[in-house]
């Protein structure tokens, strides 16, 4: 925990490297000083199939998961670390997001070997 789930209309593959932009969003995650790389997993989903009202418009959305208790400053830290990161690895895609949820500490489970 956090996780950080990166969505991506599939046409940013032809212009932008994911797997670096995976590593960099890892990095800025542990940039901001509020994780530890042990912690963080970050994840990315292409979409073949999305709607915007921008011809030819691409996406790429950042959903940052993290247990619950950051205050409003913290996550506005972490916000704009990560945007930035996100905006330079994607530097061409029509519109780049981030939106943060939080876990409940009671609700979420896991199991590490």
């Amino acid at each position: 925990m956090p996780h950080f789930r990166i969505e991506y209309s599939r046409d940013v593959e032809a212009r932008h490297d994911i797997g670096e932009a995976v590593k960099n969003a890892f990095a800025a995650g542990v940039k901001t000083g509020e994780m530890t790389a042990d912690a963080l997993k970050v994840r990315a989903t292409p979409y073949d199939h999305h709607m915007m009202n921008v011809d030819g418009g691409s996406f790429v959305h950042m959903t940052v998961y993290l247990l619950e208790g950051r205050t409003v400053e913290q996550k506005d830290k972490i916000g704009n670390i990560l945007l930035e990161s996100l905006t330079e690895s994607f530097s061409t895609v029509t519109s780049v997001s981030i939106d943060f949820r939080d876990m409940e500490a009671a609700a979420y489970k896991k199991r590490v070997l």
